[in-house]
Order: structure tokens, then sequence, then C-alpha cells
């Protein structure tokens, strides 16, 4: 578009109203696409916002100024996909921890105590000599 071009040029001359323009055009369309493709509107909201701060960064880089709408499109979709990632990295550590963290409903030290069955008579066995005494006194 050609007015896109227009305020690119006038933002990378210095003009950062030229920007807020572009933001407040193009502002609903990304945060729909991200949205649309997370499905959380706090993350589509930082994506969306993400993907302005990026697109600002790097407009320099912008080869064809009329293709802003696609590129920024296209900076958003990346945005998505990293997010994801990122929650899938989540996810698998969270299910890594719930793989190694014992399940309290199995675990009762208090019936295991009454039952007998600590294994401390077993532990006591496996110390040196000199400190079986002072265990079996402790635990007797």
């Amino acid at each position: 578009m050609i007015e896109d071009a227009r305020l690119i040029e006038q933002t990378l001359a210095g003009d950062h109203d030229a920007f807020h323009a572009l933001v407040r055009r193009y502002q609903t369309p990304i945060y729909a696409l991200a949205l649309y493709r997370v499905r959380n509107d706090v993350a589509a909201d930082e994506i969306a916002q993400d993907a302005f701060v990026s697109a600002y960064q790097k407009l320099s880089q912008l080869k064809d100024r009329s293709r802003f709408a696609a590129w920024l499109r296209a900076i958003a979709l990346r945005r998505c996909a990293l997010w994801f990632r990122s929650r899938m990295r989540e996810e698998t550590k969270n299910q890594r921890a719930e793989e190694l963290t014992p399940d309290p409903t199995t675990m009762n030290p208090a019936s295991e105590h009454e039952k007998g069955t600590l294994g401390i008579p077993a532990m006591i066995e496996t110390l040196p000599e000199r400190l079986k005494a002072a265990a079996l006194l402790c635990f007797d």
C-alpha cells in the first residue's frame, strides 16, 4: 500500500508519529490473527506487541515497503510459533516434574511407621559398627 510505504519512509526519517499511525492501522488485525492462532487473549496481546516492536526494530530491512502488512503478519505468525514452542517446553518441564514428584496418596509415612515398614532396621544394618549402637539407642 502506498500509504504504508510513505509512513515507513517517515518513520525511518525519525517521525515516530508515522509508526504510531501504522500501529493504529494494523493493531486490531494483528491482535485478531494472534488470538485466532493461540486462543489466549493475554498471549495474543503480547504477541501483537512483540510483532510491532520487532517490526519497528527491523523496519529498515523491509525491501518492498508496500508489503508492510504481509511482512507484519509473517512476524506475528513467527511470534505465535515461538509462543507455542515455549509453551510446549514449559509443559514438558512440568510433566517431568510431575513424574519425579512422588504421589502423596501412595505415600503415607504415618501408616508406614505404624506398620513398622519405614525400613529403619535395614538402614541401621548398613551403618558401620561404631554407629549402629548409637542408632539402635535412638530408634529402639
